[in-house]
């Protein structure tokens, strides 16, 4: 893993180009460009605000709004599915670049996934913004929110190299992502472990992604460290470095295939 973030750091200009463009041509033949990577997320967020507390008028969860418990919540979850779902495609979708021999094609999950980065610094843009409409005043316990976008990027990726890689030889796996990720690892943004009976708990103890969310509700609603749950802390990054480790070694065994496959 060192010399992999080592050969990240060493072509990081090359990355970053083509992150850009990655960017760039997803959004290129679209009136409103990248604005639609941002519209759609809010627009569901908005969604789920009038049916849960206008329609449901749900009340106030840990002492806070129900919209600014959910958005808390959604929009770690928005960076890490944008980051997973553009990321599985990466590969087929830079087939023109897989098939030049002097391409480095392991760099493409890391392309997609600092693209989404950028969209996600925009998600945490909106969040401060409705913070500040609920009059929720900053704290030192914010200074996580880094630490937590660091969670985001490495559980991500090692993901990517998994699904980036099947999505080459089964084309389908893109739309079994997709769905594994709306019904199972959005779920702790609807409810935290506290709501649910603690013979189901184990569901949120074992997904990756509840830490983050929970991670980002703690430091921004309440006055804790994400650290202080050492248990949940060990266990995130022990499965996080396994996964990376497991998923690089998977990806470059089958890259060689690649071409002969696109």
């Amino acid at each position: 893993m060192p010399n992999m973030i080592k050969s990240y750091f060493k072509q990081a200009k090359l990355i970053l180009i083509l992150a850009k463009n990655d960017l760039h041509s997803r959004y290129l033949d679209s009136v409103l460009g990248v604005f639609w990577a941002f519209i759609q997320p809010i627009a569901t967020l908005c969604v789920l605000w009038f049916v849960f507390q206008v329609g449901f008028k749900s009340q106030p969860v840990e002492n806070v709004p129900f919209i600014v418990w959910l958005a808390a919540g959604m929009v770690p979850w928005f960076m890490f599915s944008d980051i997973v779902l553009n990321g599985s495609t990466s590969v087929v979708n830079s087939a023109y670049l897989v098939k030049k021999v002097v391409f480095p094609v392991s760099y493409l999950p890391l392309v997609s996934w600092m693209s989404a980065l950028a969209i996600g610094l925009v998600f945490n843009l909106f969040l401060l913004i409705l913070l500040f409409i609920y009059n929720i005043e900053p704290s030192i316990y914010w200074l996580q929110i880094p630490y937590l976008f660091i969670c985001i990027a490495v559980i991500a990726l090692a993901i990517t190299h998994f699904t980036s890689t099947m999505v080459v030889f089964f084309k389908d796996m893109a739309h079994l992502v997709n769905i594994i990720i709306q019904l199972i690892l959005a779920d702790p943004c609807f409810w935290s472990k506290d709501m649910i009976p603690d013979k189901y708990s184990w569901f949120i103890d074992y997904n990756p992604v509840a830490y983050i969310i929970d991670g980002y509700r703690m430091a921004i609603l309440s006055d804790g460290y994400i650290v202080s749950d050492l248990k949940g802390t060990l266990y995130f990054w022990t499965l996080s470095i396994i996964m990376m480790y497991l998923g690089k070694r998977f990806f470059n065994s089958l890259k060689e295939h690649f071409a002969d496959v696109l």
